[in-house]
């Protein structure tokens, strides 16, 4: 029998947006209130690699590109990137030269840019997200000393003044050019590059990285976005070149799926999610660096469709899929809600109140790995 799931792939798809002003692949790539920054990275000449300084964004809403933003500090690619509270963090990278442990942070409001602390190793290939509001730093390639893949991850702690990086557990696969998002409770790292491209994942909760059900097909330098209970990896190469096909994880059942492929198979993409919408740029293919924009409206929206079908990744004690708003719930453990962004909207004891809009909400055990999805409804 078809599951809900599979039939929501077949209702996905593609569409055009504005193209880059420029083509490039191996820029940091973040969204921020409706608008994706693109910045850095590089574009081919015949013969050479062309570092990039330029900040663009392309507006979602009005399919524009922004141009004649404060350009990046200082030129680098395969650089981690991720957005919060509003302000855009370029972390590590290599400008050719050398990799790069150098932070800058990107404020959108004032076209400005600053810095922050400093990775504790430089690295490129690394990838970041945010996570329980926390911005993390993870993986990557440090080619400085004897060239290695690395398996740290870190956690940024932003104050007093710079702030600080923190190291977390480390992965148990070292992987460079990976994908980094938050999904369900979780951090998932996918894929990744470990002298060959590997479809292992590993996800994070906290204080422990655990493996993760396989992808079905290796990937790295590809695009990855989470949202709800819900992963996907778009594009990257693997044994055999660029890739354009797309795979979608349930994170409650472990089960990963096919879905709409991009219309060109490309590597080093950027990927991010504005709203309901995954925003694919730019990239390298075999031949050329593409300028080209692809947006997907559905590809992380199931709740319309599956929520019926959808179990717990381990069944909760005592704990009613489906309730009323303003139910009160008495949880036999302290856990974390999270919505169906994967932002953190309180941590509670035993007893809490669910007063929150219908809508699709995931609650965490703490000091468990489950994660349960909890449906609101009128």
């Amino acid at each position: 029998m078809m599951s809900w799931l599979v039939l929501l792939t077949l209702l996905g798809g593609w569409r055009p947006g504005a193209p880059m002003p420029t083509p490039g692949y191996g820029f940091a790539c973040a969204e921020v209130a409706g608008k994706v920054y693109c910045i850095g990275g590089v574009k081919e000449s015949m013969d050479s690699l062309i570092p990039r300084l330029t900040n663009e964004a392309y507006d979602v809403v009005r399919d524009s590109w922004i141009t004649g933003l404060a350009p990046l500090p200082g030129p680098r690619w395969f650089a981690g990137c991720a957005a919060l509270n509003g302000k855009v963090y370029v972390i590590g990278g290599t400008d050719g030269r050398r990799d790069i442990a150098r932070v800058d942070r990107y404020d959108p409001n004032t076209n400005t840019w600053d810095t922050v602390a400093s990775l504790p190793v430089p690295a490129q290939a690394l990838a970041a997200a945010v996570f329980d509001n926390e911005l993390y730093a993870v993986g990557g390639y440090c080619a400085s000393s004897d060239g290695r893949y690395l398996r740290s991850s870190f956690r940024f702690v932003p104050e007093p003044g710079p702030g600080h990086w923190v190291r977390t557990d480390s992965l148990g696969l070292p992987r460079a050019s990976l994908g980094l998002a938050a999904a369900a409770g979780r951090l998932y790292a996918v894929g990744g590059r470990f002298f060959n491209s590997t479809p292992s994942i590993e996800y994070y909760v906290p204080d422990r990285w655990r493996t993760g059900t396989e992808m079905r097909t290796p990937r790295s330098g590809h695009g990855v976005v989470g949202a709800g209970g819900y992963v996907a990896a778009i594009g990257g190469a693997g044994c055999q070149g660029p890739r354009a096909s797309v795979e979608l994880l349930n994170c409650l059942t472990g089960e990963w799926l096919p879905a709409d492929s991009l219309p060109a198979a490309r590597t080093f993409l950027g990927a991010a999610l504005s709203g309901t919408k995954v925003i694919a740029i730019g990239g390298q293919c075999a031949q050329r660096t593409l300028n080209s924009v692809e947006i997907a409206d559905s590809l992380l929206i199931p709740s319309a469709v599956a929520e019926p079908q959808d179990r717990p990744l381990t069944p909760m004690p005592r704990l009613t899929p489906t309730i009323r708003a303003g139910t009160t719930l008495r949880l036999p453990w302290s856990a974390t809600v999270l919505d169906a962004a994967g932002r953190v909207l309180w941590v509670s004891g035993k007893d809490m109140t669910i007063d929150v809009g219908p809508g699709v909400y995931f609650i965490r055990a703490h000091g468990q790995p489950e994660t349960c999805r909890l449906t609101v409804v009128k």
